[in-house]
């Protein structure tokens, strides 16, 4: 996948929170959750694919 606004390879990020301090049990599963440039920092939602802003948003499970 590539970045909508640099043109640059993204990475899948799977969700691993154990404190549940950012990400909530129910929203964490084996896979990829968001697709993240290494770049400019570009964020988007796996089944959404909404952008994701700051570090306190994330791919909700069933947020599509």
């Amino acid at each position: 996948m590539m970045c909508p606004k640099c043109k640059t390879q993204m990475i899948g990020i799977q969700y691993i929170d154990p404190t549940e301090r950012i990400v909530p049990e129910e929203h964490q599963y084996d896979g990829i959750s968001e697709w993240r440039c290494i770049k400019c920092g570009y964020r988007e939602g796996r089944w959404s694919h909404r952008e994701l802003k700051g570090d306190d948003d994330y791919e909700r499970k069933f947020d599509y």
